[in-house]
């Protein structure tokens, strides 16, 4: 069940609830800061039409049952404070996440469906498995917040509401005081949206009673994956301990790294024959590498999320097909095993190469005024081959890295999608 707050100020809640939960962290207790980067995950629907005809309440095209509206998935920015009070036997912590997750629905306007979520959590956290060794298994429970802000929540009240929220990890240590963090993080809400004063041209208030019945408010589900670095401050620690574990997660040969970066069409994917393709995009990633001890070769698990927006030329001829201005986006979903060779190097920097394969989700979403948003979407193999850069920094490596993707031709699409990812960032342990 989820409460109300009435705000028109959700960033501020958001703070001042972590602040007043999270306990003043004194010089002799043990805390963690851990900034992150991941995924925003909405799973469901946020309203489904629940029968026909269903449309907008300015007059739309009615749309068939089943049609749904959800929160997009998009990339996730925050951090996590624990305080350990008892020694890292059980711990408080405050969490913290932005999102810019708007509503895949039909605009008038432009921008009338862009949007952000804000996540904040205070809850319990206790290791189930090493609490002090690498890698440590935990669990989380608690209250969270949920605030939706942005142009698609015009005229609407009720966007923020507390839920109860729940979370799992696993830390990796990689040095004294340091260690990496993959968790994710279950939030389950249903914020009371009431309309105020909606304009035709607006978001969701078209959807929401009394103007519009046909739409059914569904309960969301979203996750937050995430790959966070962990610095340890606070009281008294055990340095033997520490150098102990340290030594250990440095011999497991592994290394992780998130990396942001810019994604660039190519073929078909870029222009077909007829000047309809996409532009360069963005894409978030994050990789977990073992290398084969006394050898060159590694193996590297990675997965991805990246969007790509629709042309001009494919815009505007989606746009006079439905008699309607219209805009399309290219979403790729995936992740791929790649087998690495480093070329050996007495210098921080090093180059190496990489290829592999994977699955992808290829998905299109089409958004025009008169109809809500189409989609088209399709799991397939993909290949991959490229090269990197990777220059040491105490005990960390900045990676520069580029590599061409084919994935295997989406029967709505008639053609493989070939692009290139480039990214920028940063990788802990291993090499």
């Amino acid at each position: 069940m989820t409460t109300p707050l009435r705000s028109r100020h959700p960033l501020l809640i958001t703070l001042g609830a972590m602040l007043s939960v999270l306990p003043a962290t004194r010089a002799q207790v043990p805390f963690d800061i851990s900034p992150f980067a991941g995924l925003y995950a909405p799973l469901g629907s946020m309203f489904v039409c629940g029968r026909y005809p269903c449309g907008y309440s300015n007059g739309g095209v009615p749309v068939p049952p089943a049609q749904t509206i959800v929160l997009q998935k998009t990339i996730a920015l925050g951090g996590h404070l624990t305080a350990w009070p008892t020694g890292r036997r059980w711990g408080i912590e405050a969490t913290f996440a932005y999102a810019p997750s708007g509503v895949t629905m039909a605009c008038r306007v432009s921008d009338c469906n862009a949007g952000n979520a804000v996540t904040a959590s205070a809850r319990l956290v206790v290791p189930v498995i090493g609490a002090t060794s690498s890698p440590s298994f935990y669990l989380g429970a608690g209250v969270g917040l949920v605030a939706l802000g942005g142009t698609a929540y015009a005229g609407v009240a009720g966007t923020t509401s507390i839920n109860p929220t729940v979370g799992a990890g696993v830390e990796l240590k990689l040095a004294s005081a340091r260690a990496v963090r993959i968790e994710a993080e279950y939030y389950m809400f249903r914020p009371p949206f009431q309309d105020e004063s909606c304009d035709a041209s607006w978001g969701i208030c078209r959807v929401l009673p009394p103007s519009n019945s046909g739409w059914s408010q569904q309960f969301q589900h979203t996750l937050i994956l995430s790959v966070g670095w962990v610095v340890r401050g606070g009281g008294p620690r055990n340095r033997t301990a520490e150098a102990r574990d340290t030594t250990a997660a440095q011999h497991t040969g592994l290394s992780y790294a998130i990396s942001p970066g810019l994604t660039v069409p190519t073929g078909y994917f870029h222009s077909d024959a007829s000047g309809d393709g996409y532009n360069a995009g963005w894409q978030g990633m994050a990789l977990v590498e073992f290398k084969v001890p006394h050898t060159a070769l590694g193996v590297r698990l990675d997965g991805s999320y990246g969007e790509n927006a629709a042309n001009d030329k494919l815009k505007a001829d989606i746009s006079a097909q439905a008699r309607t201005p219209s805009d399309a986006k290219a979403k790729i979903l995936g992740a791929s095993v790649d087998l690495t060779f480093e070329f050996h190097s007495s210098s921080p920097a090093k180059a190496y190469v990489l290829a592999g394969v994977g699955s992808y989700n290829f998905k299109t979403v089409v958004t025009s005024y008169a109809t809500a948003s189409l989609f088209f979407s399709k799991k397939t193999f993909a290949w991959n081959g490229g090269a990197g850069l990777s220059y040491s920094i105490r005990g960390a490596s900045v990676v520069l890295e580029a590599r061409y993707f084919n994935i295997s031709s989406p029967p709505f699409v008639g053609s493989d999608i070939t692009y290139v990812p480039i990214i920028l960032g940063v990788r802990f342990g291993g090499r």
